[in-house]
């Protein structure tokens, strides 16, 4: 009898050893993403990807002649002060906008979110012309903001849950 239990005793301590080592015992973090805004819900499911997205373009009279990414119309100003001497100094004439918005993206099992966190809509006049230096300064702080706030739009806007 005396052995019929310690085999019983050692069986439970192997099996609960096994349980444990694949992680039968832990609780399991719950991972399907519902996004939750001001109209609503939408299920997103099991996340795969999460990234900054923007769009942004600048257009002289209504003719778009940047268009893209932060950084695809970063780039583009920058090449457009090729060649000056005085980069800081150059204004752009009146007209010239500048207009995009910027945020964060979700893509998932079944679906993908989109939140816009940052917005830019500027035209350049004859009494406060646009710096194209400056328009480059505020689109990168616009992502490094995004970028550090990011947690944050997932805690405020991301609600993990069992799968329904």
């Amino acid at each position: 009898m005396k052995q019929q239990i310690s085999n019983i005793a050692i069986a439970a301590m192997f099996s609960s050893t096994a349980l444990y080592g694949f992680g039968a015992f832990e609780k399991r973090q719950p991972s399907y993403a519902t996004a939750h805004f001001e109209g609503g819900f939408k299920a997103i499911g099991e996340i795969t990807e999460q990234r900054i997205v923007s769009n942004f373009r600048v257009l002289i009279h209504g003719k778009e002649i940047y268009a893209g990414d932060i950084q695809t119309v970063v780039t583009e100003i920058e090449k457009s002060l090729d060649g000056e001497k005085n980069p800081g100094d150059v204004s752009w004439k009146q007209g010239v906008r500048v207009q995009g918005d910027a945020g964060m993206q979700w893509t998932g099992s079944e679906g993908n979110f989109k939140i816009t966190t940052h917005s830019m809509d500027l035209t350049s006049t004859g009494s406060a012309p646009l710096k194209p230096l400056e328009i480059i300064k505020r689109l990168e702080a616009m992502i490094t903001e995004i970028k550090s706030q990011h947690n944050k739009y997932v805690r405020e806007t991301i609600v993990f849950s069992e799968r329904p």
